[in-house]
């Protein structure tokens, strides 16, 4: 009997464990989705000149870093990292009630292009801004 509800005990820690690992996945991808709607929307409310401030912010950011990619192969990885690009320059998000940024590592691994969790943070800011956005990849890397 001590036995078996050793394994129980196990098994119950096992599903505790990737529990865990599930939600903190689930967590990166939700910030970094995040960052690339509120990114999206706000750089296209900045004067040009702060939008291109926030481009070679962006563009130094991802030189410095240890990725191996370099330029946007779609509006995922530009926002992603403009969103970086702005909470480091200090321009906070202009989407209303949602200031902040969010914490990201690696804009070009945390979210994909196409993933689902974009289109339905995009929809809630239709429903309840009346903010439009859309994605596009594009033909070259910018």
């Amino acid at each position: 009997m001590g036995l078996f509800l050793y394994g129980l005990g196990f098994f119950g820690l096992l599903l505790c464990v990737i529990g865990l690992l599930k939600y903190l996945q689930f967590r990166r991808k939700h910030n970094a989705a995040l960052n690339v709607v509120l990114g999206k929307y706000t750089h296209q409310q900045l004067s040009k000149k702060q939008q291109q401030q926030v481009h070679d912010k962006a563009v130094a950011m991802v030189l410095a870093s240890n990725s191996k990619m370099r330029g946007f192969a779609d509006d995922v990885e530009r926002y992603g990292w403009y969103a970086l690009a702005m909470k480091d320059l200090g321009i906070a998000s202009l989407v209303p009630e949602n200031p902040c940024w969010t914490k990201v590592k690696n804009p070009y691994m945390d979210i994909r292009f196409g993933d689902r969790l974009i289109q339905v943070l995009a929809d809630s800011l239709k429903q309840q801004y009346g903010i439009h956005l859309n994605f596009r990849k594009y033909e070259k890397e910018e």
